[in-house]
């Protein structure tokens, strides 16, 4: 069991580090969190890089990395960029991971080579306001219609809906199968009428717009994504990665808030002496990065499995509920050890504090994935 990244690998961080270093200077984060905007711009720009394209294979204009980079450049966005994180990991694990494993040969050739260079984001309408954990109970229809589909209904707290150039949509094709095996995945887009967005107002994650869906629009034969009424089990094949990214952000997430704190410890002085000689304060430090490199494992770990084909729907789990909970906890201790100053605005660690909380809920709550760790030890 080897635990050394490769020349390559560390060349790939090396090069990450640097785009974060020139692209995301101090403040960039709070600019955007005050403002409530998405840095769709510093996206495209990892487009331009290339980073983009890390996941997709060289004859769709990508790289034909392997997971395991891409967990890694998610990891090092996320400690710079949470929201830049979250935007690549929609569009690199969610939208082209999804048409690479299941998509037509025209649809990766048409959406592919775009999402790679950065011109097209994409999004994911799964989730609905009666169907959060329960997912396959979702109620959007989709009607056979004029040689294509009607879809209708709506979807509830969509990352990102209202910027996606391409919207992949979840919908019920068929009410007399079981629930899982009546869905349909359908790609939508921009553009496309009777498709309206709003958005939420919400605690945290003020940079990237959470947003509710209404649908009443047509599509055509050729927006089916993966085939009719196999939308649960396509969807499946990308869990464990989506899993596997999302522990990838909070560890970086962490990571972050340590380095905050790091500083914090040593300059700030009480008594005579820095923070960072007591040791009540050091200690809870290292019991944080002994999580945080906990999680980091679990991770790594994950991603390392699903690039050779094994079976880690348990091990996807266990590193996305270390990585979310080791998040909502350190971001907490962190506003603690640093009182008053952690409490304010002019601070991150009051945006990592109010980010954090959406950590145990979305990608599946820390309940949903103890209940799959548990069903999977039982089996």
């Amino acid at each position: 069991m080897d635990f050394e990244l490769d020349e390559e690998q560390q060349m790939m961080i090396a090069g990450i580090r640097e785009f974060v270093k020139q692209e995301c200077p101090a403040g960039v984060v709070r600019r955007y969190d005050e403002a409530g905007e998405c840095p769709l711009d510093l996206y495209r720009k990892l487009g331009a890089a290339g980073w983009l394209g890390l996941p997709v294979p060289k004859e769709y204009g990508g790289a034909g990395g392997n997971f395991v980079a891409v967990v890694l450049v998610i990891e090092q966005l996320a400690q710079a960029m949470p929201a830049l994180a979250s935007l690549y990991f929609s569009s690199c694990v969610f939208g082209s991971r999804s048409l690479l494993l299941y998509g037509s040969e025209e649809q990766k050739r048409k959406y592919l080579p775009a999402i790679a260079s950065g011109a097209m984001f994409v999004g994911l309408a799964l989730t609905e306001s009666d169907s959060g954990s329960d997912a396959a109970s979702l109620r959007t229809r989709a009607v056979k219609d004029n040689g294509g589909f009607h879809l209708y209904g709506s979807k509830m707290f969509i990352s990102a809906a209202e910027l996606s150039d391409l919207l992949l949509v979840v919908a019920r094709t068929s009410t007399e199968k079981k629930k899982e095996q009546g869905l349909t995945v359908f790609a939508v887009e921009k553009g496309t009428p009777g498709v309206e967005t709003r958005r939420l107002k919400t605690l945290g994650r003020r940079s990237i717009p959470l947003n509710e869906v209404i649908l009443d629009a047509h599509v055509g034969q050729d927006s089916v994504v993966g085939g009719i009424n196999r939308g649960w089990q396509n969807l499946g094949k990308t869990l464990e990665g989506d899993r596997s990214c999302v522990g990838a952000q909070y560890v970086g997430n962490s990571q972050s808030v340590i380095g905050m704190l790091v500083k914090y410890l040593n300059e700030r002085e009480q008594f005579g002496k820095p923070l960072s000689a007591f040791q009540v304060l050091r200690h809870r430090l290292a019991d944080m990065q002994t999580a945080v490199d906990s999680a980091r494992l679990m991770v790594y770990r994950a991603a390392w499995m699903v690039d050779r084909g094994l079976p880690c729907r348990m091990q996807a789990s266990m590193a996305k509920l270390m990585a979310s909970e080791t998040y909502v906890k350190i971001a907490s201790d962190g506003v603690h050890m640093m009182g008053g100053f952690g409490y304010t605005q002019d601070c991150e660690m009051e945006i990592h504090f109010r980010d954090s909380r959406a950590a145990t809920i979305g990608g599946g709550t820390s309940e949903i994935h103890r209940e799959i760790i548990a069903r999977e030890i039982l089996s």
